[in-house]
């Protein structure tokens, strides 16, 4: 029997963890591009701006009746859309999943917090704000929103419609379009740099596209469709600030607005951001979206100086918490008993505009986001752009909104011809109009070279296997592309046009994000970077707790008392019965030392079902010289438990099952300086450790590090170290080679899997369903497949050569086929075997392979020495804490719910390693 003896193809499979690489950057950063996904896209694109410039009211018209379907038919749910954004945001962000990283445990943010806030911004929504932040609010001053129900017979109309303009302008664009690019954003930064998959949009649905025969195809249209939806909804954007600009240029340097103008305007721009693109993300983007917020900053604090100030600062939080008082009222809306035609023009339209930036930005701000926390992302993305925003409005529209109602400033004849006319209006009636207008213009031109930039770089990425850095022909190729759809739309429809395209584009993509939703959510889920264990221990001055309340307990006890209630019984030596002849099994078992310590343990009194184990109090024996006693924190469950409990590996009766755990010492006996009361440990062997408490010799313990979990650290000991000393010592993997990984969705497979990775070898999977099939592919296996013909299948991968060695856990079942798949001087390791005993081998069959190694090898003797037992548990921690080792824990299970943690595991209900929590 060995230690390791835990199970094989029937075993439950662990929970999925990415593939684990040795390198901070497993995938290259520019890759080819995609020909089909590019040449689709560019195709349809390029199709559509040639019929748009050469039928344009045809263009116009089909546009208007499609707008027209999608609003009467889904405008609904547009509005539902966005509420599940927003509340999805809030809660990931304020959930365990927080904690989890975007990248390595250790790693840092690639961009410091003002660059990454001014990239994030700018990309965002700079036009945008610029466009509608004196517009939107005067527009609703002007024609009060349907949906705030004001009585203009009220005393408080005036107060009330000024304040509503200003709620109605934040419900647009703070919380919502930011919880709608923060999902979209973390989706792909997860995927990216905590999965280490590719940055393409398609790579985050994995969790429900891998392993189908529709997988690959439904990749590409979801590519596709994020495509389409970055082209229009960012051409819209580019739009809006072409007309501005051509405004700024009418009304300030006397240039005769046109069309045409509008169309320079466009090209002039489109020019910049080629020359801006060559320079890169950490160069062009960064300098100018900086650039873009200190502009912005001057703007605003221009305004608010010269303006309204007092009224400023009164307005700002009052309007501010009105808007949140009223969140959900205002959620709710949906035109049903009226204001239909607004919410359309409104609402609905902002909703599908932000859903049609979702890819775009949210592509931008994950690429740019490795390091950071998800609770930092979140929290970052969320609630930092939505404040700025409501300093924006509330002084940009504030003032505007003030001047209308207090002075002799009249705007209506401006919001009346177009919204890009409002921002000069304003500006107008304020102090040296010419130098802010011409700053304005400035920071409108810059702001359509950082988004035509931003998003050229995501269609880049899209469109070339999700690239990090597209190739700069490809990205070049798409920012024209934006440019002429731009162009096209302003021809076909002005305004109105920009904003019939975005509402039509973004009703497929509306879809893709729910859907994006449920794939995040599975994978957060997943990760033990937000554990489900039922009881958190590492808690700061535990281990001082420890020491005061446990230690000094234990120093205090020292009259024996009469464990279990009978005789002197020691639950894991028995009372000298045998149930079986394993000696192996016997030699984990010491000798008992002296009691003095209350408890409580499982007991088996006979062998049998999961039934026969019984939770009971009684005294354990207090650490002899040499020995520690542990509070266990986690005892890990594993199939030898089940083998111990129904006698095919007999122990002495009665006594505690368990083997493997983590916890926290209790009291050190005579002579062991290694330990202190307080610290972290995890065993790998201990007997008896389905209990509170557990004793035994101190060289049987390992001090467990700072940064990993003692629960992970009980639920790695026995399965990781094996998983170690089988790819390092047993057959030593080199980069390059290919080996066999039996059981591989199980929870040595998962863990072997990774190692074998780390180390540059590649993995021959063998699993026995495709939800496993597809566990293992997620784990990072090169190939998968069953059982059934895996010999002839791994030799026609190797090219006829074979594999260098194949890791067995399964036996009988798999033993003379994996022999047949072994290349010249090849190793199988047999370490399992959960199918049956290996029938006797002739020696000659290894000859005749070509001078196979034949091994059974068992973990108690690769940790014969104290020296290579820390060695081995110091190396699996490290790639813990280096996330190169994910450890998968399923459920956690109290103490006396052990029958129900055997009967899970025996019925192979459990998606991860069991834990059993005092």
């Amino acid at each position: 029997m060995s230690e390791t003896d835990t199970a094989g193809p029937g075993e439950p499979p662990e929970d999925p963890a990415p593939p684990a690489s040795g390198e901070s950057e497993p995938r290259p950063e520019t890759l080819p591009v995609d020909k089909t996904t590019f040449g689709i896209a560019a195709a349809v694109v390029l199709a559509v701006i040639v019929l748009g410039a050469v039928f344009p009211d045809d263009f116009e018209t089909a546009s208007t009746a499609a707008l027209d379907w999608v609003i009467g038919n889904f405008g609904w749910l547009f509005i539902i859309a966005g509420n599940v954004f927003l509340v999805l945001a809030v809660y990931i962000a304020v959930s365990r999943f927080g904690n989890i990283r975007l990248g390595n445990s250790d790693e840092e943010p690639e961009f410091g917090t003002l660059p990454w806030i001014a990239m994030m911004f700018a990309a965002g929504m700079g036009i945008g704000l610029m466009f509608f932040g004196v517009a939107e609010p005067l527009s609703h001053y002007f024609t009060v929103p349907p949906p705030l129900e004001l009585e203009p017979d009220s005393t408080f109309f005036e107060q009330d419609r000024q304040r509503g303009a200003l709620i109605y302008t934040y419900f647009h664009w703070v919380l919502h379009p930011w919880a709608i690019y923060a999902v979209a954003g973390l989706a792909l930064a997860y995927s990216t740099f905590r999965k280490r998959r590719g940055n393409n949009l398609s790579d985050a649905f994995l969790p429900l596209t891998e392993g189908r025969r529709w997988g690959p195809g439904a990749g590409r249209a979801i590519d596709l469709m994020g495509i389409f939806a970055t082209v229009f909804g960012t051409a819209a954007s580019l739009g809006f600030g072409a007309l501005q600009v051509a405004v700024g240029l009418d009304l300030v340097a006397g240039v005769p607005g046109s069309t045409q103008l509008e169309l320079i305007v466009i090209a002039a721009l489109t020019a910049a951001f080629v020359a801006s693109a060559f320079s890169g993300v950490h160069r062009g983007v960064k300098w100018l979206s900086t650039a873009n917020v200190v502009l912005a900053a001057v703007i605003m604090a221009f305004v608010f100086f010269a303006g309204p100030t007092l009224f400023l600062l009164d307005a700002w939080p009052s309007s501010v918490g009105s808007y949140l008082s009223g969140l959900m009222r205002l959620s709710s809306v949906t035109g049903a008993f009226g204001g239909e035609d607004w919410m359309a023009a409104w609402t609905i339209f902002y909703w599908a505009w932000w859903l049609s930036w979702a890819p775009f930005v949210g592509t931008f701000i994950a690429r740019i986001s490795r390091g950071r926390s998800v609770r930092q992302f979140i929290t970052g993305v969320l609630l930092v752009p939505s404040t700025a925003s409501t300093v924006w409005f509330a002084v940009m529209g504030g003032t505007a909104i003030w001047n209308q109602a207090n002075t002799d400033a009249d705007y209506g004849d401006a919001v009346a011809k177009g919204e890009e006319y409002a921002m000069f209006a304003l500006l107008e009636s304020l102090p040296l109009y010419a130098v802010v207008s011409g700053i304005s213009m400035l920071l409108v031109a810059n702001y359509f070279v950082t988004s035509a930039d931003s998003a050229s770089l995501v269609l880049g990425s899209l469109s070339s296997s999700g690239s990090l850095t597209p190739k700069k022909p490809l990205v070049v190729f798409w920012g024209l592309t934006i440019g002429a759809v731009a162009a096209v739309l302003l021809l076909s429809g002005g305004l109105e046009g920009l904003k019939n395209a975005t509402i039509i584009v973004a009703l497929p993509f509306m879809f893709v994000m729910l859907l994006l939703c449920v794939a995040l959510m599975k994978e957060l889920r997943e990760d033990p970077g937000g554990s489900q264990l039922r009881y958190q221990l590492r808690h700061k001055g535990f281990r001082e707790a420890i020491r005061r309340l446990v230690g000094e307990e234990v120093e205090t006890r020292t009259g024996p008392r009469n464990p279990w209630g009978r005789g002197r019984m020691r639950p894991w030596l028995g009372t000298g019965r045998r149930n079986g002849t394993d000696d192996e099994a016997a030699k984990l078992w010491g000798e008992p030392a002296a009691e003095g310590i209350p408890m409580k343990a499982i007991v088996v009194e006979q062998t049998g079902g999961p039934g026969v184990m019984r939770l009971l109090e009684g005294e354990d024996p207090g650490p002899r010289p040499g020995q520690i006693a542990v509070k266990v924190a986690a005892a890990g469950v594993n199939f030898i438990d089940v083998y111990h409990r129904t006698g095919a590996y007999g122990l002495p009766l009665p006594f505690t099952p368990g083997l493997e755990g983590g916890g926290y010492v209790a009291a050190v006996g005579a002579g062991v300086t290694e330990f202190a009361v307080g610290d972290e440990v995890a065993w790998k062997s201990v007997p008896g450790s389905y209990a509170d408490l557990v004793v035994g010799d101190a060289d049987q313990f390992v001090a467990v590090p700072e940064k990993v979990a003692v629960e992970t650290a009980a639920a790695v000991m026995l399965q990781g170290l094996t998983a170690h000393y089988l790819c390092n010592s047993v057959y030593d993997v080199q980069e390059g080679d290919t080996v066999i990984v039996h059981a591989a969705a199980g929870g040595m497979g998962l863990l072997l899997t990774q190692m074998v990775k780390v180390k540059g070898g590649k993995v021959i999977a063998t699993v026995s369903t495709d939800a496993k099939a597809e566990l293992a592919r997620q784990n990072g296996a090169d190939h998968v497949m069953r059982y059934e013909g895996f010999g002839a299948r791994a030799r026609e991968l190797t090219g006829g050569e074979g594999v260098a060695a194949v890791y067995d856990g399964v036996g009988k079942a798999t033993f003379d086929e994996g022999l047949g798949a072994l290349r010249r001087r090849g190793v199988m390791a047999l370490f399992g075997q959960a199918s049956g005993p290996v029938p006797p081998v002739d020696p000659q069959a290894l000859h005749q392979g070509g001078s196979l190694v034949l091994t059974r090898p068992t973990l108690v003797d690769f940790t014969a020495t104290r020296e290579e037992y820390l060695h081995r548990a110091a190396e699996v921690f490290q790639m813990i804490e280096d996330d190169n080792l994910l450890v998968r824990v399923g459920e956690a299970f109290r103490l006396e719910e052990a029958p129900e943690a055997h009967q899970a595991l025996e019925d192979r209900r459990t998606t991860g390693k069991l834990l059993l929590v005092p």
